[in-house]
């Protein structure tokens, strides 16, 4: 009978611990998979940034090169508009010394 009872105990004792087993197993896969949960989640978020990062760094480099167009461009404007005066200009001394040319060689002949 004491030994029916042993055994009886040794038995719960062993059931228990095969079932704390499979607990420990089921509690050790729940972490794996949470691990796995988390690590897709921080990979999505990663690639997330990276596209979010690549599409403001287009924008950016966009609008630089807008800005720098609209600069370009009016610098042109105001490089033709100094060039068109200096043009104007000297057209306008060289027909001024034309004509003074032109007045001497008239005085001269008269």
């Amino acid at each position: 009978m004491k030994e029916c009872i042993i055994d009886s105990v040794m038995d719960e004792i062993r059931a228990k611990e095969e079932q704390a087993d499979v607990i420990i197993e089921e509690a050790k896969q729940r972490g794996k998979d949470m691990t796995l949960v988390a690590q897709a989640d921080a990979d999505r978020r990663i690639a997330d940034c990276k596209r979010e990062a690549k599409e403001l760094r287009r924008a950016s480099q966009q609008e630089t090169a807008r800005r720098a167009a609209e600069r370009r461009e009016a610098l042109m404007r105001k490089g033709e508009a100094a060039a068109k005066e200096l043009i104007d200009n000297k057209n306008s001394a060289v027909e001024d010394a034309a004509d003074a040319v032109v007045a001497k060689l008239i005085q001269s002949y008269k």
